[in-house]
């Protein structure tokens, strides 16, 4: 639509011009976005320096020679106004509201593509993801917002559409959330990831507060890593609490995840050690004391692909899960 838009517009302000008896390059029509209307052009400003005359006249001129048919539902473009130097078109609310019934009240179809695809086509859309170690903020709602219509659109369009969120529970902001909630009262009454948000704005105070306690932390993430059972059902514990608060939030706006995909998994199954491993043979990585590093072109620094403990890191868990994700789809 916005390009039909664009296409009347553009025919409506070269009538104007030549009925004006303005002389132009069509790459000079400068129209662009704007907070102020749905397309505005800036032609005036070309046409200044050519014609000696101060721009608000010329966009004033222009204007009265613009000629817009009367609004039908088939008309996008209902009136052109100046704004100082620029020349601002807005569209027809007639259209909108007609192309919205006919959409409501046809049976559907409208957007639909399904017959342009191959029904077969597996995509991946991975959205939200957010840490299991606190509440949705706005940037997050976001990305959810914007996932969801993508799933959505694709969907409808006859896609094959499976929704992912990636879960980050083997970080340390997660580890420092479970440290927390172990030795902090949780408050059960609450939602879920504001329980969890709570114990963890205490938890890093405490750390900041006494760096004996990061030995800790440090600790509880390699037992997590290992497999301890103890630790692992502690982390359970805490990411399914802020996970159903999350779910919740989620619930509210009608988005739903197909596939909840936890980062550990891919430690468990021996997948990030199969990138390492992998990466090795090719020779891309070296050891530096007891890290594993990977050296990449252009790249100054080199990334961690190992800690010194031999725990992993997000990276290379990302990696072992982006891999993963390629096998199970078309598109991603």
């Amino acid at each position: 639509m916005y390009l039909q838009f664009k296409r009347e517009v553009e025919h409506i302000l070269k009538a104007a011009l030549a009925d004006a008896s303005y002389e132009y390059e069509y790459s000079s029509l400068g129209l662009e976005e704007s907070e102020h209307a749905d397309i505005t052009s800036r032609i005036a400003f070309t046409l200044a320096a050519r014609y000696r005359k101060p721009p608000e006249n010329i966009a004033a001129d222009i204007v009265r020679h613009i000629t817009i048919p009367a609004p039908t539902e088939r008309t996008l473009v209902s009136r052109a106004v100046t704004s100082g130097p620029y020349i601002n078109f807005y569209v027809n609310d007639s259209f909108l509201d007609g192309t919205l019934r006919r959409l409501k009240g046809g049976g559907g179809g409208g957007g639909n593509t399904e017959k342009r695809h191959d029904k077969s086509t597996r995509i991946i859309i991975e959205h939200t993801s957010a840490n299991p170690d606190g509440p949705l903020h706005i940037g997050h709602l976001r990305n959810a917002i914007i996932g969801d219509v993508l799933a959505r659109v694709l969907t409808y369009s006859g896609y094959q559409v499976e929704t992912q969120y990636y879960v980050n529970d083997m970080g340390r902001q997660v580890a420092v959330a479970v440290w927390g909630a172990s030795r902090l009262k949780l408050e059960t009454r609450k939602k879920g990831d504001y329980a969890i948000v709570d114990v963890y704005i205490a938890a890093n105070r405490l750390l900041e507060a006494n760096a004996a306690y990061r030995t800790e932390v440090d600790a509880l993430m390699r037992r997590y890593e290992a497999g301890d059972e103890k630790v692992v059902k502690r982390y359970e514990e805490v990411v399914q609490r802020c996970l159903a608060g999350i779910k919740a939030s989620l619930q509210r706006l009608n988005i739903h995840h197909d596939l909840f995909v936890f980062e550990s998994e891919f430690v468990r199954s021996g997948a990030v050690q199969h990138i390492i491993e992998e990466l090795k043979r090719k020779g891309d990585i070296k050891s530096e004391g007891s890290a594993l590093i990977l050296h990449l072109d252009g790249i100054e620094k080199g990334l961690v692909i190992q800690r010194a403990d031999g725990t992993s890191l997000y990276t290379t868990r990302d990696l072992a899960y982006h891999r993963w994700k390629s096998e199970r789809c078309d598109r991603m």
